[in-house]
């Protein structure tokens, strides 16, 4: 949660950006505000963690629509899905990794066929937009699936740990 509140306040910098403030508020104040409602009634739970996921991939997207499609501001999905490997479940992993992969392709669709001023990624034609999501996706799939074995394998090692000290 504490990680959510420094992504939200890196919105708010970046609203300063392209003037911004609706989506800023609306959409990252808006997720970040509900999970720290919901923080004392589901902490702790797995349907919170996968909450975190998608909220990360949500303000990922704010960032990305921020910096009208900057490439490099994708890069926050990549460190946002590595920070799951916390809570040594894979599902968070999964929804996040999932939660991302349908808004860049749903996102995109309206980018090029809706005049709303949504932005994906930048470039001048469709074939280019695909090829680089296309590429994102390639890396999205190979780091979700390592992060699921870290994640996995931390949990193993845990439940050992525990088992251990519950023998002694």
């Amino acid at each position: 949660l504490a990680l959510m509140w420094v992504i939200f306040i890196y919105a708010l910098g970046l609203g300063f950006w392209h003037s911004t403030w609706k989506t800023t508020f609306v959409v990252g104040g808006g997720t970040t505000l509900l999970l720290t409602l919901l923080y004392k009634v589901m902490s702790g739970m797995r349907i919170y963690r996968c909450m975190i996921a998608a909220a990360f991939m949500v303000m990922s997207a704010v960032h990305i629509q921020q910096s009208h499609g900057m490439v490099e501001m994708h890069f926050g999905i990549f460190v946002f899905l590595a920070f799951l490997v916390y809570y040594r479940d894979w599902m968070p992993v999964v929804i996040g990794a999932a939660v991302i992969a349908v808004h860049h392709v749903f996102f995109f669709l309206l980018q090029l066929h809706v005049d709303m001023g949504i932005w994906v990624v930048r470039g001048d034609s469709a074939a280019y937009g695909w090829k680089i999501i296309a590429l994102h996706a390639a890396y999205v799939v190979v780091e979700s699936a390592v992060l699921i074995m870290l994640a996995v394998a931390s949990r193993r090692q845990s439940d050992l740990g525990d088992e251990l000290r519950l023998s002694t």
